[in-house]
């Protein structure tokens, strides 16, 4: 998560605009944020769907669709460009639960060739 949070190292130290510019940031990948980099993005509007289908309403289907189209566009035109912008090198291609995945997959294909 993005919480602007200084290292574990620099935390309980005096912290200012002096050591602001010297302090390295790094993006914090723990708690929830270990399996996905947004959770909020792609499990926070599950309720609005749980009421779509509570409900049987396909407006409130279509609400909730929309909705979460426009976060995860949000996501995609703002939040990731600006995050790249500010941690650089440290961010991460993809969430950890993916990337075993996706190296498992490619381990597999490599073993049957």
């Amino acid at each position: 998560g993005d919480f602007f949070l200084p290292p574990p190292s620099q935390r309980g130290k005096k912290s200012g605009p002096a050591n602001f510019a010297l302090r390295i940031h790094q993006p914090s990948y723990e708690g929830i944020y270990r399996y996905l980099n947004n959770p909020d993005a792609y499990l926070g509007h599950l309720w609005l769907y749980g009421f779509a289908l509570l409900g049987s309403s396909t407006e409130l289907f279509i609400v909730a669709l929309l909705s979460h189209a426009m976060k995860i566009a949000f996501l995609q035109t703002v939040e990731k460009p600006h995050f790249r912008q500010v941690y650089k090198q440290h961010v991460r291609k993809h969430s950890t639960a993916l990337g075993r995945v996706l190296r498992g997959k490619v381990t597999d294909i490599r073993s049957n060739e």
